[in-house]
C-alpha cells in the first residue's frame, strides 16, 4: 500500500510542477508564441560515476543541442529528477507556433532516443 502512495505522490507532484512551471513560464506571452512543458523518461545519459554537480552534464548537452536545433524555439529550460528511482525530466520551452509546432518537437526528442511520456502545452 505504502508504494503505491509513493507512486501517486509522485505523479501528481510532477503534474503540480507542470502546472506551475506552465503558469510561471507563460506571464509574458506574445501572440506568436506558445508554451508547453514536456516529461521525458527512459533515458540513460546521467553519468553515475562523475560527482553531484556533473553527474547530469550529459544530459543536458545532449538536449541542449538538440533544442538549439530546432528552429523556432526561442527558450527553455530543464529539470532533471532522479529521485526515489524515477528518472523524469522535465522541459519547459517556449516557442514560436508559426515556426514550429509540438509534434516537431516530440518527433525530434523520440528521434534522439527519449521517451515523451507527458506534453502540456498552452
Amino acid at each position: 500500500m505504502k508504494r503505491k502512495k509513493n507512486i501517486l505522490f509522485h505523479k501528481l507532484f510532477t503534474l503540480f510542477v507542470v502546472l506551475t512551471t506552465i503558469s510561471c513560464f507563460s506571464s509574458t506571452n506574445p501572440d506568436k508564441k506558445a508554451v508547453a512543458t514536456i516529461s521525458l523518461t527512459n533515458f540513460d545519459c546521467v553519468d553515475i560515476s562523475a560527482g553531484d554537480e556533473t553527474k547530469f552534464n550529459v544530459c543536458y548537452n545532449e538536449l541542449s543541442k538538440m533544442m538549439d536545433s530546432i528552429k523556432g524555439i526561442k527558450k527553455y529550460e530543464m529539470f532533471i529528477d532522479t529521485s526515489h528511482n524515477h528518472k523524469v525530466i522535465l522541459i519547459n520551452i517556449v516557442y514560436n507556433n508559426h515556426k514550429t509546432t509540438i509534434d516537431i518537437i516530440n518527433n525530434k526528442i523520440r528521434d534522439n532516443g527519449y521517451t515523451v511520456a507527458l506534453e502540456m502545452k498552452e
